[in-house]
Order: C-alpha cells, then sequence, then structure tokens
C-alpha cells in the first residue's frame, strides 16, 4: 500500500501508517486486501479487453455500427481500421512522422525522444492501433496529387537500388508511401492506443483501467478537418465498450497546441487529479508531460440499462456532428 502524499491528512500523522492500539495494522490488512482485489479486477478487465475466449487478439471493431469507420466530411474520404499489429510499411510511416512532429517537443519537454523506444512501443504485442487511409477502390486513383506519387515511386523503382539507396530520407518516406497507395489506398493517419493501468505511465500496476492513447499523426492535407476528433470519439466508444474507466491522453509539456485543443475541443477532458497521481506516483514537472483524462464512469440510474446505452448514443450524435 502507497502512502505517498497522505501525511497530515489520514497517513503517518493520523496513525493511517502506525498505532499504539493495533487499530492500524488492521486498517492497513484491509487497505491491502481492497488494492490487491482492485489490482486483480484491473488485470481480469484488462485480459478481456486484449484477448477473446481464445486467448487470441481481441478485434475490439467488432459491434461497432460501420459509419463510426468511415469519415467523409471536409474534403476527407477515408475509411479506419483496427489492428492488432502495424505490418513493416504502416511502422516506418508512423514512426517518420510521429518523429517529425514530435522529436523537437520532446526534447524540448524534459521527457526526451529516443528512436529505439519509439520504434519498440509501435511493435510491442500490447500496442493497439487505428489505420487511416484514403477511400478508393484498388487500382484506381483519385486525384492528380496520388497520380503523380505513385508515378514517381514506378520511376524510383526502375532505378533499381543503387538509386533508392540514393534517395534522401524525404524520397524513402515517399517511396514507401505510396506503395502501400497502390494496394490499398494512401495511408493518411495512425492511432496507437494500448488498454492498460494509469500505473502504465510510471511502470506501476496501479490506478484505474483505462485507455491510453500514446501517439495520434495525421498526413499534413488532412489536418484540421475533424479527422482526429472524430478518431478520439471512436476511441471513447471502444473504451466503454471494454468497461474502462478512463480515457487518458498525455501531453508533452511544451506541446502548447495539443494542450489549448484539449483544454477548449477536448469535451470533458481535464489533467489527472492530484489523488490519482499520487497513487500512481506521478509528478508532472518531473516527467515532462501531463495526463489529461476523460471518466468514463456512468451514473447508474434506473433502469441501468438505459444509463449504459446513454454514453454511446450521445458519441453516436458527435460522430454525426463533428
Amino acid at each position: 500500500m502507497s502512502m505517498k502524499g497522505k501525511g497530515g491528512k489520514g497517513g503517518k500523522a493520523k496513525g493511517g501508517g502506525k498505532s499504539c492500539s493495533g487499530g492500524g495494522t488492521i486498517d492497513i490488512k484491509r487497505s491491502k486486501d481492497r488494492v490487491t482485489a482492485s489490482i486483480n479486477e484491473s488485470i481480469l478487465t484488462l485480459r478481456q479487453a486484449l484477448f477473446n475466449d481464445l486467448g487470441q487478439n481481441k478485434d475490439v471493431s467488432v459491434g461497432i455500427a460501420a459509419p463510426f469507420f468511415k469519415y467523409d466530411r471536409k474534403g476527407v474520404d477515408a475509411n479506419i481500421e483496427f489492428k492488432t499489429k502495424l505490418n513493416k510499411e504502416e511502422v516506418t510511416w508512423a514512426f517518420d512522422n510521429i518523429k517529425d512532429s514530435m522529436e523537437e517537443i520532446y526534447d524540448a519537454s524534459g521527457y526526451g525522444w529516443d528512436d529505439e523506444d519509439k520504434l519498440a512501443q509501435l511493435t510491442e504485442p500490447e500496442a493497439r492501433f487505428l489505420v487511416i487511409r484514403e477511400s478508393r477502390p484498388e487500382g484506381t486513383v483519385t486525384s492528380p496529387r496520388c497520380a503523380l506519387k505513385e508515378r514517381n515511386v514506378y520511376d524510383q523503382e526502375e532505378d533499381g537500388k543503387k538509386g533508392e539507396k540514393q534517395a534522401s530520407r524525404g524520397d524513402m518516406k515517399q517511396t514507401t508511401r505510396m506503395k502501400m497507395a497502390q494496394k490499398k489506398g494512401q495511408i493518411l493517419g495512425v492511432v496507437h492506443f494500448r488498454f492498460s493501468v494509469q500505473g502504465d505511465f510510471t511502470d506501476e500496476m496501479a490506478g484505474a483501467p483505462s485507455l491510453i492513447l500514446w501517439d495520434i499523426v495525421f498526413d499534413v492535407d488532412v489536418r484540421r478537418k475533424g479527422l482526429g476528433k472524430h478518431c478520439l470519439l471512436l476511441l471513447e466508444l471502444m473504451a466503454r465498450r471494454q468497461n474502462m474507466t478512463a480515457l487518458c491522453v498525455p501531453v508533452q509539456l511544451s506541446d502548447r497546441g495539443t494542450e489549448a485543443w484539449m483544454n477548449k475541443g477536448g469535451k470533458g477532458y481535464k489533467p489527472l487529479d492530484i489523488e490519482s497521481k499520487e497513487g500512481i506516483g506521478f509528478e508532472t514537472e518531473e516527467e515532462g508531460f501531463e495526463i489529461y483524462t476523460k471518466s468514463l464512469l456512468v451514473k447508474q440510474s434506473s433502469p441501468v440499462t438505459t444509463a449504459a446505452a446513454k454514453p454511446e448514443a450521445e458519441i453516436s450524435t458527435q460522430v454525426r456532428e463533428a
């Protein structure tokens, strides 16, 4: 049991950690029992979110209405796919784009950027993803821009491996992107998330079971068009259906843009409360990022089924209006 931060308010100053009468010992044992029961319950919840009855990776998109996986507004026509593992091309695209947009922010916040660490995160078995691709029939082209890029891929491949090695880093990223586009449509974004406990931020098996959004990155052509908000609503629906109690978004302290969006556009999100931070041993300044959290707990009413159905109906409305 963690006593951190409780001194003077029910901690050692009031006998919470020590008692001449022995009552403190009983309270501590009861507290340990409650903590153990809570951990076991969290493990069960997470296991059910990660694996099906056969022990295989669970497809948490099953049962969610098809419109949630389609986005066709503001000039964007995209399909969204849930995946438990990225292929090699998707890992490369995600890593390159996350690094381009976040490396300086990570370093400025004090958290620090590490290539190997980010690649490991994107390939770990526990990672889950949404992959967003341009919606188009296989073998067709929807725009002159896409057609030009695909022609460039063909020309680069004709030049052979020697020319490919001499290409700049930017050319290589374009080649990877367009090889994918030839088959499934141009990749437009990747969302990386996990089902875990809030203690995941400090490597502690503690805190509420949550869906944690680690990375969300989009092609420059589809930014600021509502796609990010749509994906966030989809994640919220997945989290509720898997019985998570919160949706957490870590935001680097130097990432003013995301911070401003969470404060204004992220409906229901606020920094993790002090008690929860103390429970997992998290200190914002020391870690270099803030944890924005949205509680997914539903206030029970009669009948219970009405209360459980209400959030999904509200999310559906928000998706239509996004």
